[in-house]
């Protein structure tokens, strides 16, 4: 009753807050569980409303086919949580301080305390302890009571060592202690490395980053181990400027033609600033403007170079524009992930896999084979023995089969089925299927026709009568 007597004081509860204690399982059938379970909770009554057996496999069932995405099941709400803690630990994990924080660089009182909030942040997500400068390092990786399944990250900024190990154990600081008969805390070892490379790619470490998942029944798996790097990178760009068309005649950039080169470009830019205010200043909305605007789209469109200033006839060309390309540069950050190389013993209890799994598959095999053949003997010696019993019944009781067989057939195949039955209970007990069925093969030979003629007796005065009465229809059919 020791995990009964856990359960309220990790819950902060006394037995006398708990409204109703139901009992599930076959186990919970015996008297000594139920006076032990009584004693454990304060002698009060223990509720027995539901079938130990069937509640359990039918919430197995239903829990499984609300995660099943084949079954169609109206969800329910079914939370799971981690009763076990599960603790990060790393001996050689030196960690570097983080940069202190100069309140000169911020702009305000607020954003130095948003800057100071968001590295304590850091600092906390990273797991940087007071022992991180000597490597070693502990973290709670699923803590107890967290609901599942739930995925954990650890994340160190800007590491500089090529590698390092780590354990994962159960929490044994806590109330919770450790599972029923586990007597060694340590779940499992690995070794990191390869951060180097990342810092040799790209000047930098970034966010190491390990991974873990843990599963609806709590198993923690570590899934991956990466460094993530954020790279500045400047990209060029291609946009496209309005331009007014003196400026273009002056320049000499052609509508809708390569910017590339540096020479027209900037010239063509400080034109599209300048159009933009004297657009801006001026405001006019005649209709002779309207009438160039719509020009000026026309060659837009066309892609046609306008012709000089001073050759316009309208004398409105300034205010005419076209669409020239440009080249720029734009900043931009680049995420790039690097897998690090896990090794290590890992899990203490890993899972089955190669040498392991295939014995354990081939043994599987094995005894569904076995199972298979002792089903089947189990048939053919109760065929076997259902004959025998059956059969003798019927010669002591069957007067249709007394009719049809002579006393001394009845005899002798009353000796062969006392004979079969002494061998059945004695030397034949532990015989194979086959050995059962050509005993019954030779039961058969000698009892099957006996049995058929006293059918055929039985059955006699019905087939006669059935014939009469068809003769009487026909020869009245054909009066």
């Amino acid at each position: 009753a020791a995990p009964l007597s856990k359960l309220p004081a990790r819950n902060k509860l006394k037995p006398s807050d708990v409204d109703a204690v139901e009992l599930l399982g076959g186990g919970s059938r015996v008297p000594k569980l139920q006076a032990v379970l009584s004693e454990a909770l304060g002698g009060r009554h223990l509720d027995r409303h539901l079938d130990a057996d069937e509640a359990v496999v039918l919430g197995a069932g239903l829990f499984a086919a609300n995660l099943s995405s084949s079954f169609r099941l109206r969800k329910f709400g079914m939370t799971d949580v981690a009763v076990f803690g599960v603790s990060f630990e790393s001996n050689d994990l030196f960690v570097p301080a983080a940069p202190p924080i100069d309140p000169a660089t911020a702009t305000s009182k607020k954003a130095w305390k948003g800057k100071a909030t968001k590295a304590a942040e850091d600092a906390e997500a990273d797991g940087a302890t007071a022992s991180g400068k000597s490597g070693h390092v502990v973290k709670s990786l699923l803590p107890a009571g967290k609901k599942l399944p739930i995925k954990r990250a650890i994340k160190y900024s800007n590491l500089t060592i090529d590698g390092f190990s780590f354990d994962l154990h159960y929490n044994t600081s806590t109330v919770h202690g450790l599972p029923p008969g586990v007597e060694d805390p340590q779940l499992a070892s690995f070794q990191v490395s390869g951060i180097q490379d990342a810092i040799k790619r790209y000047n930098s470490s970034g966010v190491t980053t390990l991974r873990f998942e843990a599963d609806y029944s709590s198993l923690l798996h570590f899934s991956i181990a990466e460094c993530v790097v954020e790279v500045s990178i400047v990209e060029d760009k291609v946009i496209e400027v309005q331009v007014p068309v003196s400026k273009v005649n002056e320049t000499g950039v052609t509508a809708m033609g390569d910017a590339n080169s540096s020479k027209s470009a900037a010239p063509a830019a400080d034109a599209a600033k300048e159009a933009a205010a004297e657009h801006m200043k001026d405001g006019a909305t005649d209709g002779a403007e309207q009438k160039d605007k719509n020009d000026a789209a026309e060659m837009v469109g066309s892609g046609t170079v306008p012709p000089a200033a001073g050759n316009d006839t309208t004398g409105s060309s300034v205010n005419k524009t076209v669409t020239v390309k440009k080249t720029i540069q734009v900043p931009r950050r680049k995420t790039f992930h690097v897998g690090l190389a896990v090794s290590g013993a890992g899990p203490r209890h890993p899972p089955l896999a190669g040498d392991v799994f295939a014995a354990a598959r081939s043994h599987i095999a094995a005894w569904r084979a076995a199972e298979v053949v002792k089903a089947a003997t189990a048939k053919a010696k109760n065929d076997l023995e259902a004959y025998i019993i059956s059969t003798r019944e019927k010669l002591e009781t069957d007067e249709n089969l007394r009719q049809v067989t002579v006393e001394l057939d009845r005899v002798k195949l009353i000796e062969q089925l006392t004979e079969a039955e002494d061998w059945l209970y004695g030397d034949g007990e532990h015989e194979a299927a086959e050995a059962f069925r050509t005993k019954l093969a030779g039961l058969k030979a000698t009892g099957d026709p006996m049995v058929t003629r006293a059918n055929e007796l039985e059955l006699r005065p019905q087939v006669v009568e059935r014939l009469s009465m068809s003769q009487c229809i026909s020869y009245g059919a054909n009066v």
